[in-house]
C-alpha cells in the first residue's frame, strides 16, 4: 500500500480540483473497509467531520491510484 494522506490530498486537488481533509480520508478508509488507526485527538467514537458524499468517490479513486484497493461496504 503506497501513498500517504498528504499524497492523496495532493492527488485529489491536482486531478479533481477538490480539497479534502485527513478526516475525510480516514472516514473514507473506514467506509471502504481499509484498516485505519484511531487518531490521537479523537475523543469520541462519532466523527466530527465525516467525509462528504460528493468527495467519497474521488477519495476512493485516489485509493485505487495508490494501490489501496477499497472494497465497497454493504
Amino acid at each position: 500500500m503506497n501513498g500517504t494522506y498528504r499524497q492523496i490530498i495532493d492527488w485529489v486537488l491536482q486531478n479533481r480540483g477538490m480539497r479534502v481533509e485527513t478526516c475525510h480520508i480516514a472516514h473514507a478508509k473506514e467506509l471502504s473497509n481499509i484498516p485505519v488507526n484511531r487518531a490521537w485527538n479523537r475523543g469520541t467514537r462519532r466523527r466530527a467531520k465525516p467525509c462528504p458524499s460528493n468527495k467519497l468517490p474521488v477519495i476512493q479513486e485516489a485509493f485505487r491510484h495508490f494501490g489501496w484497493n477499497p472494497q465497497e461496504s454493504d
